[in-house]
């Protein structure tokens, strides 16, 4: 899977997502540090990426809709620690079939996970 992760997430956790096979890319990497929302949201739409972030605003279905999309994957856990980060992302990489969460909208926390598909 392809990866564009936001500047809230460690740059390690694009570091550990490439270890584990994926292709990952971290906002600074691109010269998208500080960029707007919008400006990040294009960028993955784009390249074909699919955005993982911390942000709750892309978790907004009215101003991200499913479908409109390569896909976001809103983490919403109570710690955010770069250890946290990357054994909720491994659990749910591995569990998930890539088809499940192109174009839909998925809010993982510790230990459970939810998708909001397009229609």
């Amino acid at each position: 899977m392809k990866f564009l992760l936001d500047e809230n997430i460690s740059p390690r956790t694009a570091q550990f997502l490439k270890e584990l096979g994926h292709y990952a890319i971290h906002v600074r990497e691109v010269n998208l540090k500080g960029a707007s929302d919008d400006k990040i949201f294009e960028y993955a739409k784009q390249h074909g990426l699919l955005l993982i972030t911390i942000d709750r605003d892309f978790g907004n279905i009215m101003d991200y809709p499913p479908g409109t999309h390569n896909g976001i994957i809103r983490l919403k856990l109570r710690y955010m620690p770069s250890r946290t980060v990357n054994s909720v992302l491994q659990s749910f990489l591995a569990e998930i079939n890539p088809d499940d969460i192109y174009g839909n909208l998925a809010i993982l926390e510790e230990n459970r996970y939810r998708i909001r598909k397009k229609m």
